[in-house]
């Protein structure tokens, strides 16, 4: 619903109500084994979004404001089938197998004030409040010390920044803010084999992690010919969730689907560092022709030195693009750095099956690089044909954490027609 009749403390609101449906499923079976262990998750998701903005004074200053409320349901279940006769028996689930809800309130502001056409400051803040309300209803698949789990956790976030235009061709950006996740359902409840021999367990007594943030940016445009853009971020994480080696009553290892397995939790670090920068260039040769190109480094370590393991490597692209009139070419390059092994954090040494050997036999992620090309016609303003040829020199990678080679040589080929 959207109401637009101004009034004395808005402009403009709407509101949103809005439900979805989730279910998701995993099937695992050893080759030649007649069981098949089977895990499935139904999540029903209501959410509630009031908005409202107010234009201020005459330099059109924004005021915005509001509040969210989000509730997930989540139903897990688990079984064990033959494949043969069709007999099934419960087996543990993914997720407490009773009832789990979680809940997620916030209310907000901002405020965009233009001091001058070439200054603009902005400031805003929001609440947050989540709980989660957990049970075990059947604990004898596992047997926890535990068969609830109860979390509450409230923080007041903020960010502030200004941009600055000394010229029509020039933009200089700073923005400080803080940030705040408390656990879920994944964090706190979830058991599954992340690797062969690895299980990771619920931790109940799992805490938020907040964050605080820097970002500089600054792009300058010269003559219509090159357009730069450069941008750093440093962030520091306090009270940081991680994956690391656990106990399981008293034990660092259990017995898990038969196999002897080392165990792991989800647990606060004291902190974690992350900081990268992202560049990126535009070169325009001819009003047909443009050459782009950006690249992205992220770093990020714990308190103990350890690498996090969702920085990902140098990423970066180089686009060749030409379009004129009825027609458009893109030739580009797609690339990734190398993760050596003592760059990959913890947990990931322990998955060697997904990633290559180096010359000492550790796991590491090589570099890789693809090249591509991509065309598209538009006929009489009705037809549009478009073809393409991704990895033309058919190269054999695998992406980062990802544990599967990705495609060789593949041709792309569409048409469109509007009638």
């Amino acid at each position: 619903l959207k109401y637009n009749r101004p009034a004395l403390v808005f402009d403009e609101a709407s509101l949103i109500v809005a439900r979805q449906d989730y279910r998701e499923s995993r099937h695992d079976r050893k080759i030649n084994d007649a069981l098949i262990n089977e895990q499935m998750e139904k999540v029903g998701i209501w959410s509630v979004n009031l908005d409202f903005n107010k234009l201020a004074g005459k330099n059109s200053s924004l005021l915005y404001y509001g509040a969210e409320y989000v509730r997930n349901n989540i139903h897990s279940t688990a079984d064990t089938r033959n494949i043969f006769t069709g007999d099934e028996e419960p087996a543990g689930s993914r997720y407490p197998n009773g009832k789990n809800i979680y809940n997620s309130y916030s209310l907000y502001f901002g405020y965009k004030y233009n001091l001058s056409p070439k200054l603009t400051l902005s400031t805003g803040a929001r609440y947050n409040f989540v709980s989660l309300d957990s049970d075990i209803a059947d604990n004898s698949f596992y047997n926890f010390p535990f068969t609830t789990i109860r979390a509450a956790n409230g923080a007041l976030t903020g960010a502030a920044g200004a941009v600055y235009r000394p010229d029509e061709h020039t933009e200089l950006a700073v923005n400080l803010s803080t940030g705040f996740r408390a656990p879920n359902l994944d964090d706190l409840g979830k058991v599954f084999e992340s690797a062969p021999g690895v299980l990771v367990v619920p931790n109940p007594d799992l805490e938020p992690e907040y964050l605080y943030n820097i970002d500089l940016n600054v792009s300058r445009e010269l003559g219509g010919l090159f357009l730069a853009d450069a941008g750093f971020f440093l962030s520091y994480l306090d009270n940081a969730m991680v994956r690391r080696e656990f106990t399981f009553n008293g034990m660092s290892t259990i017995e898990y689907l038969g196999e002897e397995s080392a165990v792991y939790a989800m647990v606060n670090a004291g902190y974690a560092v992350v900081y990268g920068t992202q560049l990126k260039a535009e070169i325009r040769p001819a009003s047909s022709v443009r050459i782009k190109s950006a690249l992205t480094l992220t770093r990020g370590y714990d308190n103990d030195d350890e690498p996090l393991r969702h920085a990902p490597p140098l990423f970066g692209s180089t686009h060749i693009t030409y379009e004129k009139s009825f027609i458009k070419a893109d030739l580009y390059a797609l690339y990734n750095g190398s993760i050596p092994y003592d760059r990959l954090a913890p947990s990931e040494k322990d998955k060697a099956y997904m990633y290559a050997s180096d010359e000492n036999g550790n796991p590491w992620s090589p570099g890789w690089f693809t090249l591509n090309f991509k065309a598209s016609f538009n006929i009489a303003n009705r037809i549009d044909l478009a073809a393409g040829v991704v990895n033309i020199l058919d190269l054999r990678y695998r992406p980062y954490s990802s544990g599967i080679a990705a495609p060789g040589r593949n041709f792309i080929f569409s048409a469109r027609i509007n009638i």
